[in-house]
């Protein structure tokens, strides 16, 4: 057999005989193993090399965990539900439909807008293109049949104003004629008003004044447009459903909840540090959670943020570990660990754990020499991590006898 191999057998028996050292030391020395065959039968470990590594020192601290994102999700309109998504647990991404409710009376309200809309605009363009021909006919025709009355009103005022001086009629006939003259002038006034106003165009004010009223209509139809689409209600953020606030049916006001989304592709983990870790934690540090519900299974976290303010119920710090969770299995209110690493011993002699024997003196390992000899050595434990523990005093290289199981 290999040198290797035979220095391991003699590491083996001595770990199976290690019990029976004391009367096998009494007993007289009968023969070497007869046979390889016979040697091999006592095998049930092996020898392993002390390795030098860098190990950190952990503790844990306890947290739950909460969504990254929680979204509750209303209505910007009122109206009757007519359809939705889902149910609790329906995954939806940003921008899918989750909801409808029924358009009908927002649809009306949209064609009115858009009538009012349309008349407004036709108006202010009418005033900015002019009087037609025809209006320009119109003013003149009438400028000139007021021309025509003002001429026979003036002829009668001043026939009537002669026969008043003459005592020929009685005041109060004069006084008739001179308000038909008046009226005459006036309607002769505002025709040639009409007239100028028509070739001159509309005034700046005028057209502002449409403008504005074109204006106002267009923000009415944006709105109505809005509300339509208001009328369907989409998902803000990728998540699940985790609440359902109505049913299809229901009746919503503006501003009644729809549904509760949370973000899961990532979750935070709510701990508390005491005073003596609070300071080992800084945002952006990598940290290991474990979560007991799935078995301990171990996740890399990310530390979000360290409260500078210690919680005046726990007397813990608050802190955030963001957690990567892709397939969603973690979910929200489970507990989970979160491994803070407190020290790091750079260069530290480690063997596997299986390596230790535990005695009433203290721990020791059975060291295996160069030239097959076998020392039990008492040693100091340290940090412990992956299978293996930080032992002194041991040398990086030297073989300690171990479960053949660990290897």
């Amino acid at each position: 057999m290999p040198k290797r191999v035979i220095r391991g057998i003699v590491v083996i028996v001595l770990i199976v005989t290690a019990g029976a050292l004391g009367w096998m030391a009494g007993r007289p020395r009968e023969t070497e193993p007869a046979t390889g065959t016979a040697a091999a039968q006592a095998i049930a470990v092996a020898a392993a090399p002390v390795l030098v590594e860098t190990v950190a020192e952990t503790t844990e601290i306890t947290g739950t965990v909460t969504p990254l994102q929680t979204v509750t999700v209303i209505s910007k309109v009122t109206g009757p539900v007519e359809w939705l998504a889902g149910d609790v647990g329906t995954l939806v991404r940003k921008g899918d439909v989750i909801a409808r409710i029924d358009d009908a009376d927002l649809q009306l309200q949209l064609k009115q807008a858009q009538a009012v809309y349309e008349q407004a605009q036709a108006s202010l363009d009418r005033l900015r293109a002019g009087a037609s021909a025809e209006e320009r006919r119109q003013a003149e025709a009438t400028v000139a049949q007021a021309e025509a009355g003002f001429r026979l009103a003036e002829e009668s005022y001043e026939r009537a104003r002669f026969l008043l001086e003459q005592g020929v009629i009685a005041k109060d006939a004069y006084d008739s004629i001179v308000s038909q003259y008046e009226i005459a002038r006036s309607q002769l006034e505002a025709a040639r008003q009409v007239l100028a106003q028509v070739e001159r165009g509309a005034l700046p004010e005028d057209i502002r004044a449409v403008e504005a009223q074109v204006k106002q209509a267009e923000v009415a139809l944006e709105l109505a447009e809005k509300q339509v689409r208001d009328a369907t209600i989409t998902a803000p953020i990728d998540g699940r459903i985790a609440v359902l606030h109505t049913e299809v049916g229901s009746f919503l006001g503006t501003g009644s909840p729809v549904a509760t989304l949370v973000y899961l592709d990532e979750v935070v983990v709510e701990a508390g540090a005491s005073d003596r870790l609070v300071n080992m934690l800084r945002p952006g540090d990598k940290v290991r959670v474990k979560i007991p519900a799935l078995s301990d299974t171990a996740y890399e976290g990310e530390v979000m943020a360290v409260s500078p303010v210690v919680d005046q119920y726990t007397r813990l710090y608050p802190v955030r570990v963001r957690v990567e969770n892709p397939d969603h299995l973690i979910k929200p209110g489970m507990m989970a660990t979160v491994q803070v690493v407190t020290a790091v011993h750079e260069d530290a002699t480690t063997v596997p754990v299986s390596a230790v024997v535990h005695k009433a003196a203290g721990p020791v390992v059975f060291v295996v020499g160069e030239d097959g000899t076998i020392e039990e050595r008492p040693v100091t434990l340290g940090v412990s991590a992956g299978g293996r523990v930080q032992v002194k005093p041991v040398a990086p290289g030297e073989l300690v006898a171990v479960s053949r199981q660990s290897l």
